[in-house]
């Protein structure tokens, strides 16, 4: 099977839309033949939006932003190319309580942050509460609501504290 790029898709469908323009230019006079002419069409120039580009994963929202941070940070999962199903990434192992309600990770000893900085359990801990933090509004923070006392936290109904006991759920996922 092939797969198109999103970035491909996006290419054709302006290709489409300005052939459609110059079909309705040309029917009405406005364009003549000598427009469609090689030495004319040498370039073909796309206008693509001005964007602030993010890095910071906490509060990055544009899909070529996410390509680009997949690529520099690795979570506790990764994901195989070909199935998506879930791998281990910087979790050693991971158990699941029976009720499905408690997550336990057990981080590989030798991550490190690229400046030589180990990576730990609190490292992770840090990094959802300032996903979360109440002032930074992340735009994509509420995706840990599932973890208990997140929503409170997030929203400023409550502290840190209870959004620290990282692993426990609200109810049982799926994912």
């Amino acid at each position: 099977m092939t797969y198109i790029r999103k970035s491909h898709i996006k290419l054709l469908s302006t290709a489409a839309v300005l052939m459609l323009f110059q079909g309705h230019l040309f029917s009405k006079g406005i364009v003549t033949p000598a427009f469609f002419s090689p030495e004319l069409q040498k370039e073909f120039i796309i206008v693509d939006s001005v964007q602030n580009y993010d890095l910071n994963p906490h509060t990055a929202t544009y899909a070529s932003e996410a390509q680009l941070l997949t690529g520099l940070y690795e979570g506790l999962f990764s994901y195989d190319p070909k199935t998506l199903e879930p791998l281990s990434a910087i979790s050693e192992t991971h158990l699941v309580s029976e009720d499905k309600l408690v997550w336990t990770f057990s981080i590989r000893k030798e991550v490190k942050f690229s400046n030589g900085d180990p990576i730990t359990a609190d490292t992770i801990r840090n990094s959802w509460l300032s996903l979360l933090d109440p002032e930074k509004k992340a735009p994509y923070a509420s995706l840990l609501d599932c973890i208990a006392g997140a929503e409170a936290y997030r929203t400023g109904a409550a502290g840190p504290d209870g959004a620290g006991n990282i692993g426990g759920t609200r109810r049982p996922f799926s994912h």
